[in-house]
C-alpha cells in the first residue's frame, strides 16, 4: 500500500516535463543578488553603527580596562583557606622535627 502511494507521488512529480520558461530570469536574478550582497554593509559596522566615532572607542576601551582591574583586585582580597592542599607536613613547625 505504502509503495503504491510513493510510486504515485513520484510518477506525478517526475512524470511532467520541467518548466524551463521560469529559468529565463535566472542570470539577472543571480547578478542582482551578487550586487546586493556586495553593496550591503557587513561586519561589525552593522552591529555598532557608532564604531567610527574614535572618542567612543577609547572611552569604551578605558571602561573595560578599569572594570577588569577592579574585578581582579576584588578577587585577590579573598581570604585564603588554611591548608587547602594538605601541605602541613612541609611546614617548619611540625611536631616530629
Amino acid at each position: 500500500m505504502l509503495f503504491k502511494v510513493i510510486d504515485t507521488l513520484l510518477n506525478r512529480s517526475f512524470g511532467k516535463e520541467p518548466d524551463y520558461k521560469c529559468l529565463n530570469r535566472l542570470e539577472p536574478d543571480v547578478w542582482r543578488e551578487i550586487r546586493q550582497r556586495r553593496d550591503a554593509p557587513r561586519g561589525i559596522s552593522v552591529m555598532l553603527p557608532v564604531w567610527p566615532n574614535v572618542q567612543l572607542r577609547y572611552v569604551s576601551l578605558v571602561l573595560v580596562v578599569i572594570s577588569g582591574l577592579a574585578v581582579s583586585q576584588i578577587s585577590f582580597y579573598s581570604t585564603p583557606k588554611s591548608d587547602t592542599l594538605g601541605l602541613q607536613v612541609f611546614s617548619p613547625r611540625v611536631s616530629f622535627l
